[in-house]
């Protein structure tokens, strides 16, 4: 008679308990990166929201979403400031907020500011509130 061929093992391939050890501390490190990146992500997200509803919080500024929402174009700031009845002054402070809050997008052609509303930040944050506008 031959040889016997050994069967191929089945054991676990961690060799010791130290091995097994290893493994699952550092599967906890992985799933505690993980939460801590999750939780500075939404620590992010909320500093978002927390400049939206600040920025959303003055009658003035909801009426400069709602002058741009229903124009659906791309405005001068002088000419929405006119529309909503702000001065030029005024209209700035809101601008920048709005801007700040992630609410607006402003570009300068020679000596004039143009703004339009950014849809990606209300779809993302505020999804439908546009439409009760």
């Amino acid at each position: 008679m031959g040889k016997a061929t050994e069967a191929p093992s089945t054991a676990n391939p961690l060799s010791s308990d130290a091995e097994i050890c290893n493994h699952v501390m550092l599967a906890i490190i992985n799933v505690s990166i993980y939460h801590s990146c999750m939780n500075i992500e939404l620590k992010k997200d909320d500093e978002i929201r927390v400049r939206i509803f600040k920025a959303l919080s003055d009658p003035t500024r909801i009426e400069i979403i709602r002058t741009l929402f229903k124009a659906n174009k791309e405005m001068a700031c002088g000419e929405v400031g006119e529309v909503c009845a702000v001065s030029k002054s005024n209209v700035s402070y809101h601008f920048r907020t709005l801007r700040e809050a992630g609410l607006i997008i402003v570009r300068r052609d020679a000596q004039t500011k143009f703004t339009r509303i950014d849809k990606t930040t209300f779809h993302n944050y505020l999804p439908g509130f546009l439409e009760t506008l």
